[in-house]
């Protein structure tokens, strides 16, 4: 099915992951901006407990309309939409058409101040 680009209204940036080490050898891991794209966005809000905090996020998907690179999308990915981080939980090309493809998202907690 056909991306509607009228759907694809909101701004996202996708970033993969970077991996390296530290000064003790130790590795990381960081995440580097590869694109922004129009998507179409749904989100739901969610609140769980989590060692004894209440901790609220967002879960949902981000639609963009299919590029090659995204062949290589996985769940290492994060998604940055309006300051908030997410989580790439799962893949889809949507219809297996490589017309669009589906990122199921959660949102990454936020540090406590």
């Amino acid at each position: 099915m056909p991306v509607e680009a009228g759907r694809l209204n909101k701004r996202i940036g996708i970033y993969k992951p970077t991996r390296g080490k530290d000064a003790s050898g130790g590795a990381t891991v960081g995440f580097s901006a590869v694109m922004a794209r129009w998507a179409e966005i749904r989100l739901g809000g969610r609140e769980t407990e989590a060692a004894g905090q209440t901790v609220d996020g967002s879960t949902g998907t981000m639609k963009v309309r299919w590029e090659d690179q995204f062949q290589e999308a996985s769940t290492d990915w994060r998604i940055e939409y309006r300051g908030r981080m997410f989580d790439v939980v799962g893949v889809t090309n949507e219809d297996e058409a490589n017309e669009a493809i589906i990122f199921d998202v959660a949102q990454v907690p936020t540090e406590p101040e």
